[in-house]
């Protein structure tokens, strides 16, 4: 069996390759979860997590490399009972991923630095897949502070983020987001976090995915977490709630909502160390100015489990399997879709 040291250092990069695997916040609208659900994910992609009670590592610069093949049983998010030729439409696609994280300058316990994610992939099906062929920029800038409030260790970050989308080979959209978030150690096995996240995001797509356009809007997200941290390296529980809020320049989409969500993540006992984590997330959202009757409601349930293996040199290989659900009070919003993904990952 694997020393404890080994066991430490691989989850801890098997839990850097576990934030590649949804990849981005940035693809959510494009070919992820829609934007009226919760994101149990962590915050940006290129920007170094505010941990409480971790000194920062030696090492100034961070990257990671994904590589990964999906098959997506609905690439369009096409309605359950659509009319024939709009039936669901199952597609293959591939793609690379790619953060970096480096700090700028560390000023006692403050820490300045930038970061970048950028991703790409291809989608092939029938006629239109390609029209889903997503390419995204996303440049970033952050501040941790440690703290201690009686005893306990805390960080507290602010991040900036441009994002840009692209759809097709076309424009779909970009945006400004703002996120606070702070964590905070009472216990060594506990650890409490809350952030706020406003996004002012502008959708300039046309064409194929023109009615997009009309989903200009200013984003708001808050977010309560609770991470138990198992003995064993590797294993530890989280739940969370997130209230999201969504005022836009076309009053049928604005939208209140609430989710939660819950991830497991644990060593599995194998000579060899394997980590699976698994992942339910729900969320329910009224959409309040929505003019045709009847009113819009909207009910998206995630759940995804993923195995991944981390090999030398900071290789991860990583298997999942994923199904999201839309309930709604009208049949044209109700949807489903299954996602079977395989990559690898590069932990420089």
């Amino acid at each position: 069996m694997l020393s404890q040291p080994h066991r430490t250092r691989l989850a801890s990069i098997a839990l850097a390759a576990a934030s590649l695997l949804a990849f981005a916040p940035a693809a959510a609208v494009a070919q992820g979860v829609p934007s009226n659900a919760i994101a149990p994910g962590p915050g940006f992609r290129g920007t170094e997590p505010a941990r409480a009670g971790e000194a920062a590592p030696e090492r100034r610069w961070d990257a990671e490399l994904r590589a990964f093949a999906s098959y997506d049983s609905n690439i369009g998010l096409t309605e359950e009972q659509a009319p024939a030729p709009y039936e669901y439409e199952p597609g293959l696609r591939a793609g690379l991923a790619a953060s970096t994280t480096f700090r700028v300058a560390e000023l006692g316990p403050l820490r300045l630095g930038a970061g970048f994610f950028a991703a790409q992939t291809l989608t092939a099906g029938d006629s239109y897949a390609d029209d889903y062929d997503l390419s995204t920029l996303s440049p970033q800038l952050f501040a941790n502070a440690a703290f201690e409030v009686g005893g306990a260790p805390g960080s507290v970050q602010l991040a900036y983020q441009f994002r840009r989308d692209f759809l097709g080979g076309d424009d779909f959209e970009l945006s400004h987001s703002l996120r606070v978030g702070s964590a905070l150690r009472p216990l060594a096995s506990l650890e409490l976090g809350a952030s706020y996240q406003v996004s002012f995001d502008d959708f300039d797509a046309t064409g194929f995915h023109g009615l997009n356009a009309a989903r200009d809007a200013e984003s708001h997200r808050f977010g309560l977490q609770a991470t138990w941290l198992g003995t064993e390296a590797g294993r530890s529980l989280g739940v969370g709630y997130e209230y999201l809020h969504n005022q836009a320049d076309d009053a049928n989409f604005d939208f209140d909502g609430h989710g939660t969500f819950a991830r497991f993540r644990t060593p599995l006992p194998l000579a060899r160390f394997v980590q699976l984590e698994l992942l339910a997330a729900y969320t329910s959202v009224d959409y309040v100015h929505y003019t045709p009757a009847p009113q819009r409601e909207a009910r998206t349930q995630q759940y995804r489990a993923a195995l991944l293996l981390p090999l030398t040199h900071g290789f991860v290989l990583d298997a999942s399997y994923a199904y999201l659900r839309i309930g709604a009070d009208q049949a044209r919003f109700r949807t489903q879709r299954h996602l079977l993904s395989a990559g690898v990952s590069f932990h420089f």
